[in-house]
């Protein structure tokens, strides 16, 4: 891991250096011996071992590869041969040498990632010298720039801290004329940047993430999408980017809005939405759809993937009208799956919501309407074969309400049944809805044998399990394999270790057990049940494991 990799790294380094010394190495050197193993590097590690340090570096976003990149050749070698992606803090000259060979490398495809720094002594930013260098950069074929980076991040420092936010915007294009994905954060869109994007042929995926756009940035927008009209896919955390969609809107296939727009201006969202009519690609992640909404979107014609946080407040019926959609939904309320356009989906991926009260009929008939309208897509493979669902206490009903749980379990046998076989299995309760998660709860889950294939089984049960819960785990599902148990936010109920032992004890076959997010209480019990199997062959051993 990172810790240990950077606890040991001041003794590889100066081993690395020793070893480059005893070879009369010299990192700028084109003269410099030949004959050095790049294999003995870093400590003489192995290949595979030096290998998975460069890797390991990589993931942890440390600033050391380009410190082993003027160290010597081999190590130079070692890092253009294995790192994918490299991260570089514009503190200074050092190391730009490095950093310009790996940039400029033969084969593969790079991602760079720059942190901007400012030069307090001399009131200057440090970007733009590094941009200025790496436009200036030659390839072995003669290419101008950082030839072999394919994705380019820069981090500025924001708008407010009373400096010129991005001086170096005219830099980026020519910087990294192969690009293909850049990724601007914290940073002030300036309209130098979109003539500088012109020599990027290979662009298509524009990201902006706590960036803001100048006034003239934004009268300047219209002329981006001439400029670079490769560019297709636009990806912003907020609709404070609403104009930048707009520039692009006659090209744009790919869409990702990360937050939800202001109530205020949500109309304004719609109609530059609605101009998007190339649209294949569209990603809210934190958007709940309404009847506005789903007008919208049912006018882009060309859309075919479509990914969304909510469905649940719909008041008009769509279920006639014509939708080609691989749709994916965090959460549908049942009461609305009927009056979605199920008929023309392509694909459907939902965790579906079942609102309780007291009464029992009602909710059983709410989520059968539910159950009937899904069965064609789930006979015909539209739907994925695992399954997640929500149990949740309706406005102003009380709690608990066992029985009312158990129905709602009970109405979705058909659609389980429909799944072949059906092996994965979520249940989310909020807490309220029993005082206990016991037997009757797993048989109403299992009955009819429609999970007889069940392999996984995971409850948020928003309550403690009885002792019953795990008793009843084997003959509901016989071939389960993996048992995960969640905590709500703020539980403080605890896992029975006596109970966990004596189901585990008492298994034909060895099974896993998952503690997701669980409380002080729960993972203390669940050491305990982890210390009562160590030692124990590993055949026969269960599979424990704490997630946070």
């Amino acid at each position: 891991g990172r810790e240990r990799v950077d606890k040991h790294w001041p003794t590889q380094y100066l081993m690395a250096e020793a070893a480059a010394t005893m070879a009369g190495e010299d990192g700028a050197d084109p003269g410099a011996d030949q004959h050095f193993d790049a294999s003995c590097l870093l400590t003489g590690l192995p290949d595979l071992a030096a290998q998975a340090l460069v890797q390991c570096l990589v993931a942890s976003g440390s600033t050391k590869l380009t410190e082993l990149l003027t160290l010597c050749r081999a190590a130079r070698q070692l890092v253009l041969q294995h790192a994918a992606s490299i991260t570089y803090f514009t503190k200074g000259a050092s190391h730009r040498s490095g950093l310009h060979a790996a940039c400029t490398r033969r084969s593969g495809k790079l991602h760079v990632f720059l942190v901007q720094a400012w030069d307090a002594a001399a009131d200057r930013d440090l970007l733009s010298p590094l941009l200025f260098e790496a436009a200036q950069q030659t390839d072995a074929e003669g290419g101008r720039g950082w030839t072999a980076v394919s994705s380019l991040k820069i981090v500025g420092w924001g708008a407010d801290e009373g400096k010129e936010s991005a001086p170096w915007m005219h830099l980026v294009g020519p910087a990294a004329p192969h690009m293909e994905q850049l990724c601007l954060k914290c940073v002030q869109l300036q309209p130098a940047m979109y003539p500088s994007l012109a020599v990027c042929r290979q662009l298509t995926t524009l990201e902006l993430t706590e960036t803001t756009c100048s006034d003239a940035a934004v009268r300047e927008l219209p002329m981006l999408a001439s400029l670079v009209p490769s560019l297709t896919s636009l990806i912003v955390d907020s609709w404070e980017m609403a104009p930048v969609v707009e520039a692009l809107a006659q090209q744009l296939q790919q869409l990702t809005v990360h937050e939800v727009p202001p109530q205020d201006s949500v109309r304004e969202e719609h109609a530059v939405l609605a101009r998007c009519k190339h649209l294949q690609q569209l990603s809210l992640p934190s958007q709940t759809v309404d009847d506005a909404w789903m007008g919208v979107l049912l006018s882009l014609p060309a859309l075919r993937v479509l990914n969304v946080w909510r469905i649940s407040d719909l008041q008009a019926s769509y279920a006639s009208a014509t939708s080609a959609w691989e749709l994916t939904v965090d959460v549908v309320n049942a009461a609305v799956v009927p009056k979605l356009p199920l008929a023309s989906l392509a694909q459907l991926d939902v965790e579906l919501e079942l609102t309780l009260t007291a009464d029992a009929g009602h909710v059983s008939h709410v989520a059968g309407s539910a159950v009937q309208a899904l069965l064609p897509l789930a006979h015909q493979g539209r739907m994925p074969s695992d399954m997640a669902v929500s149990l949740v206490l309706a406005a102003g009903a009380q709690g608990p309400v066992p029985h009312t749980v158990q129905a709602a379990l009970r109405s979705l046998h058909p659609l389980v049944a429909a799944f072949h076989p059906f092996q994965q299995l979520w249940v989310y309760l909020q807490p309220g809805l029993l005082e206990q998660f016991t037997g009757a709860e797993v048989r109403a889950l299992a009955g009819g044998g429609s999970c007889d294939d069940l392999l996984e089984l995971g409850v948020q049960p928003g309550a403690p399990l009885s002792h019953c819960f795990w008793s009843s785990l084997l003959p509901a599902f016989p071939k389960l394999e993996h048992v995960g148990v969640e905590h709500s936010a703020g539980d403080t109920w605890s896992l029975d270790a006596a109970d966990l032992t004596l189901f585990l004890a008492r298994c034909p076959k060895p099974v896993g057990v998952h503690l997701h997010n669980g409380s002080d209480a729960s993972k203390q019990a669940f050491r305990q049940v982890m210390a009562a199997f160590k030692g124990q062959a590993e055949e026969s051993c269960p599979f424990l494991r704490i997630v946070d």
